[in-house]
Order: C-alpha cells, then structure tokens, then sequence
C-alpha cells in the first residue's frame, strides 16, 4: 500500500437514517420519559423510541395504566406532596383489580373521589373501562363514577394527557379496546350477570363485616347491594360520548367511529340499537375537524379500513329527516336533481337517498378508493350515490393494477354519469393517462369500444377546429403563358422521360429548395448544364407544382382527390409551404373513416403537423368505427409504426387532453 495514503477499512455500520445513533436514541426515549414525568426510562420508552426511528419497525402504543410520576411531587410541599402519593396509591389499588379494596381506595384518592384524574387525565372507571374489568366497572358505577366526564383538554393540573385522547370518555375507552361487555351485557348474560354479582355482594359484606366496616362506610354498601344489571349503556351514560356536550369545544370521534374503524361488527350493532347517529361527524359539533382523522363519519371510517359488513349494518339505520343546509349552487340545481330522482323513484330501483346520507355515503367512497377498497365504493355506486372525478379515476387505477377487467368494463360504463362540469386538470392529466394505458394492454374488445366511447365523448360534439390557410403572395410572378414554354427558358427538367421547361428567376425566389437546386446544378455542370432529374415524383404532379409558381397561387388549380397526398409530399420536398397547407386543407375536407389512416401517415412522414392534428381529431370523434378496421389497429399496435417513428396513441391522448384542458378547463377560468 502506498504510504501517503490512509488506512480504509469497511465498517459494518449502517447509515444513519437506518441505524440511528446512540444519542438519538437517548434524546427520544427521554423526551417519551419525561412526557409521562419519570425520572427513569422504561423499556416502553425504548420500544416507542424504535417505532419512531426504525423504518418499518411497529410496536403496540403504552398500555394505559397509572404511572408513578414522583417528578412531579418535587415542587410541591409536603401537604401537597402527601396527598399526590396517597391519590397514586389509589389508582394503583383499584387498577391491580381488587373489588375488595375500592372503599379504601375510593378514600386515597382525596375530595375528588372515585372521580379523581391523574396526570393524564383519566378517572378509575377509565382505566377498568380500557381494561376491561367488569366486575371493577360495575363497582365505580355503583359507587358514583361519572359516566360522562371526559378527558380535559391541555390542562397543568394534567400535563401527561395524550393529544388523541382528549374529551374521550369512559364509553369511548371501552369501545376503543373492543370490550363490548364492559360496554353492554349481553340480555342471555345478565341473569347469570345479576347472580354473580349477588355473590360478589355477599362476599363483600363478609369482608367488610370481617373488616369491622358499618353504615358509616356507605359506599362498600352502595356496591354490596346495588344490582343494576346492566353497565355503562344501561348505566346513562351518553352513546355519543362527548360529541354531543355543550361547553367546551370537542373534536374526539365518537363510540360508533371508533367502532366502525376498527370492524367491530358487535359494538356497532349494539351502539346502533342505543340510537348512536352515524353521520355525526367530528366537524359537526362545533365546526373543527381532528388534525388525524379530518371530517369522517362512520360510514367513512368503515369504507377507509374495508370493513364491508360494518357498513352495510351503518346502512341499516333509517335515515334521520335533518333540515340540509344549502349552498346558493345546491339552491339552484336543486329543481334539476328533483325532477332526477322523481323520475327515478318511479322505477324499481334503490331507495332514494337524503342530502345528507348523499354527502357522507359519497365522502365514503372517496375513503374507500383512496384506500384500495374498490368492491366498497362499487356497492356503494349501487345505492346510488354519485361519481366524483377523482374517486372514479382512483378506482379504475385500482380495478386496473388487480386486473378485475369485470370491474373496469362497469366503471368506464358509468363514465357517462359524470358531469361535464367536474372535468378538470385531474382527469386531464392522470385519468387519460391511465385510460390510455388501458387501452395499450387491454385485448378485450368490449374494454376498448368503450374506452373509444369515452374519449369521443370528451372530445365533445362540436366539429374539429379547421386548418388555417396560408396567405403568402409569391415575390416573382411570370404570365401562365411561359408555362413549360420553351420560349425564353433558361433551365429544363426530366420529369419520367419528359421535359419540363421553367425559368431560374421564378423558381429561385420560390423556395430555398430551388435555389439550392439550381447552384448545386451550376457548380456541377458550369453553365452548360441546363438539365436538372427530378426522381420520385410523377410528371402530372411536377406539372402541378410549376402551375402553383406560375399562377400566383391556388385559386385557379383543379386538384383530382386522388392526387392530393402526392402533390403534398412535392409541395413540402420543394418546400413551397402555402401549397402544401392547401392541400393539407383538401385532405382535411375529403377525410373519412377509410382513408383517415393512410392520410396520417402521410402527414407524418411528410412533415404537416396541421393535418396530422386534423386526423387525430378525426380519430377521436371517429374511434368506435375506427377500431373496425384492422388498418387502424395496426397503426396504434403494430410494431411498424415505432419503426417509422410514430405514436399514435401518445398523440390521440396529447390531442385529446389539449381539446377538453381548452373546452372544459380553460373556459371555466
């Protein structure tokens, strides 16, 4: 090794934005200590560090429970101090699950009582809720808890409150843990329900008599003998939560959202039959929508996790009469969808939806495309609700990528359904891109008829703008008379065998192609070479381009249809630009569904953008029929069109995208 050189040696670190640090490590797990102020860090707060800084490491979030936070204690005095460890010790009492300890545990939690929050927020019932102790439920409720309370908002009497679970409530934290008997008994369970805690009851007033408790102990007495039967539902306590309170602003999701993100089939149900209202959204109680979440509603919320069966129960519950709030358009179109839906309820079909249902069924769909759930949205098009732009284009990308072509031939179906007025940059950019992607791949016939009904009905009805004509006055001009006229010629042309007299002084000020024509000519040959070979062109044809310099232009030419390809492709190897734009417009006129491919190419190839553009138009407003024909399907398939340079279907879909971006876009600017 050369001495100037340093040692290398592969190391087996990885970089940092795989394998953090050590210190980044420290920094994030004492930042989760000190949020639930600990002095020590636990290996909860190593596991929350690694969910954070591992890529695609997950771990379940910190169990609720009480947490000894004697941080805390360390400003307060000893009074203070005191009770903060006695209301501690109550909290732990009553979360180990000892039914027989609430009285004293009741009584170390301080004034409050069984009402008492701890540093995050949370009373007994919350935690035995999130445990889902029943037995230790029913105990707090007998003893007074609070049903309803819910956790506060940032408060500095509770400074570990968890952002996602504030204004949450006892009901909330049982449904979010899935305990639906904390929730609910069973009707089949509480006889059994009611005699086992008429044996609690016994074994309480034993160990209370043991204890040397009386009447001056109420609350082990209240729980001895009380025997409701049922618990938090059958207890009052509020099915929505805290949605529905007065006061302070709420944004926590209700019991059914909760239950209807995460499947629970049972806990729907039954908050369903206690009157829970599914389209309660986060935003309509006071107007402010979660930061995670935004404005679901349960439809929403089962449709974004694909949770089939909830929804179809949510759509159990009978629509709610509310009086809808209408925007000034809703005003207007009002008269158009009610003269739509009456001629539809007439017919056997689906139940009519609400304005509302609507809304929240069609904010569904769009949870439930964004998120793969292609058989939801499809069911729930079923029932009627709307197409949006965006939700149809996600769901056909999906139906696409799964290859359900079953699913892709009923979406591009129902393209008609969407209204002109939401055609937009969107479907401009990614939905004819996909559309034409499908038509790449796609063998099936019924797929791309209707792709072609697609992009002819985008493409509008109105006729495909005309190619403008040049008007450019040629700088010399000699009399028709001197026309191939021997006479006073100073150049001729072999033409197929034939001579075609012609004048230097016309044809150099014509075009660049005949003035480098003749100097090539007269560098070759000196002045004695007057005869220039014209190859590849018919002398008629040749005769007809020498008619166009010496007339001055086109209004007296007669040009047969079935030479106007070929004096085309003169016009443009001469490169007499107004000549060819003519004959660009005659192709245009003379255009149909036979020659429309042919005529392409040839504009293609001879270089006339206006009329390539003018077929592609015509392709568009023309493609079922098109798609008949094999010349056609060989021009957008065939592998002799990349050959020569072309692709047809990258145009069709830049000429398509430039006709609805100026119809439906622009004009709405």
């Amino acid at each position: 090794m050369h001495p100037a050189l340093p040692d290398l040696s592969l190391l087996p670190h990885r970089p940092f934005m795989l394998l953090p640090p050590l210190m980044e490590w420290m920094r994030v797990a004492i930042t989760y200590a000190e949020h639930r102020r600990s002095l020590t860090v636990d290996s909860g707060d190593i596991r929350q560090a690694a969910r954070l800084l591992l890529p695609g490491l997950d771990c379940e979030p910190r169990q609720l429970k009480p947490e000894c936070c004697f941080s805390s204690f360390r400003r307060l005095d000893a009074r203070a101090a005191t009770e903060r460890f006695n209301q501690d010790l109550g909290f732990r009492m009553l979360n180990c699950g000892r039914t027989d300890l609430i009285s004293q545990a009741i009584e170390a939690l301080g004034p409050d009582g069984v009402n008492t929050m701890d540093d995050q927020g949370m009373t007994p019932l919350m935690y035995a809720c999130a445990a889902g102790d029943e037995a230790m439920v029913q105990m707090l409720i007998d003893a007074g808890a609070n049903l309803d309370i819910q956790v506060p908002n940032n408060s500095p009497r509770h400074p570990s409150i968890h952002p996602d679970s504030r204004h949450w409530t006892s009901l909330t934290f049982a449904v979010l843990h899935g305990h639906i008997s904390v929730v609910q008994f069973p009707r089949k369970d509480r006889w059994r329900n009611s005699c086992v805690k008429l044996s609690l009851s016994v074994a309480r007033l034993a160990l209370a008599a043991k204890a040397g408790i009386t009447a001056r102990h109420p609350v082990v007495l209240i729980g001895a003998f009380s025997c409701p039967g049922q618990l938090l539902l059958d207890a009052g306590a509020n099915v929505e939560g805290s949605a529905v309170n007065g006061g302070e602003d709420s944004y926590a999701e209700t019991p059914l959202q909760l239950a209807s993100a995460a499947g629970n089939y049972e806990l729907v149900s039954l908050l369903l039959s206690r009157g829970a209202d599914p389209l309660l959204s986060m935003l309509e109680a006071n107007g402010m929508a979660s930061s995670l979440h935004e404005d679901m509603n349960c439809f929403s919320h089962s449709a974004a996790h694909g949770h089939r069966n909830v929804l179809r129960k949510l759509l159990t519950q009978p629509q709610q009469a509310k009086a809808d709030v209408l925007s000034l358009e809703e005003i207007l179109a009002e008269g158009v969808e009610e003269s739509d839906t009456s001629s539809q309820g007439s017919s056997e079909g689906p139940v009519r939806l609400s304005r509302t249902r609507t809304k929240a069924l069609q904010e569904a769909m769009y949870y439930s495309a964004e998120h793969g759930y292609v058989d939801i949205t499809m069911e729930l098009r079923a029932l009627g609700v709307p197409w949006k732009l965006h939700i149809w284009i996600e769901s056909l990308r999906t139906s696409f990528s799964q290859s359900r072509y079953s699913v892709v031939q009923g979406l591009l179906r129902d393209f008609s359904s969407i209204k002109e007025e939401e055609y937009n940059e969107e479907l401009v950019t990614e939905g004819f891109q996909l559309m034409f992607d499908i038509l790449k791949t796609s063998k099936n016939d019924s797929v791309l008829q209707q792709l072609a009904a697609i992009f002819t009905h985008c493409y509008g009805s109105s006729p495909i703008p005309s190619i403008p004509e040049i008007r450019k006055t040629l700088p010399a001009r000699l009399d028709p008379h001197f026309l191939n006229n021997k006479e006073m010629s100073d150049v001729t042309f072999l033409v197929e065998g034939k001579l075609f007299y012609a004048h230097k002084v016309l044809l150099v000020t014509a075009s660049n192609r005949f003035k480098t024509l003749m100097t090539n000519k007269s560098e070759q040959d000196g002045d004695s070479g007057k005869m220039i070979e014209i190859s590849d062109i018919k002398y008629h044809i040749f005769q007809m381009l020498m008619q166009y310099l010496y007339y001055g232009g086109t209004e007296s030419m007669e040009i047969p249809t079935a030479d106007i390809l070929q004096l085309l492709s003169a016009a443009n190897l001469f490169q007499l630009d107004a000549l060819q734009r003519h004959c660009e417009i005659l192709c245009s006129q003379t255009l149909s569904v036979e020659s429309a491919v042919n005529t392409y190419k040839y504009a293609k190839i001879h270089n006339a953008p206006e009329l390539a553009l003018f077929c592609e138009g015509f392709f568009l407003k023309h493609m079922k029929a098109l798609l008949e024909q094999d010349a056609f399907r060989q021009l957008i398939y065939g592998r002799s069109s990349k050959v020569q340079g072309l692709d047809p279907l990258q145009d069709l879909q830049s000429t398509l995208a430039e006709r609805v971006h100026s119809v439906y876009v622009t004009s709405r600017v």
